[in-house]
């Protein structure tokens, strides 16, 4: 939300499935944005910074040669987040508004 990164749900999956990630992955795990990995922190906080959204999703995918940004959702559903986090997305939206 605006530059404040709230964390990250790893997601994975045992097999190739081609329906929508909601759909195929098996595990869902939310970890704190203190806890990941210095170039993924350093990637996401980059996307948020320019892409001028007050809060947005982003996709990315870990490789051997580092994290690669696949997507930017700019009109997330937060669903899955909010039930694996426990953080009220729509409650930190209005406090960044409110304060500033």
């Amino acid at each position: 939300i605006k530059n404040k990164l709230l964390g990250a749900i790893k997601k994975t999956n045992s097999s190739f499935d081609f329906r929508k990630n909601s759909e195929r992955v098996q595990n869902f795990n939310f970890l704190k944005s203190e806890s990941l990995a210095p170039e993924v922190k350093k990637l996401s906080e980059i996307a948020i910074k320019n892409s001028g959204c007050l809060y947005l999703a982003l996709d990315v995918l870990l490789t051997k040669e580092g994290p690669l940004l696949i997507e930017v959702n700019t009109v997330p559903g937060l669903e899955n987040f909010e039930k694996v986090s426990g953080i009220n997305v729509a409650k930190e939206i209005l406090l960044t508004l409110i304060n500033g």
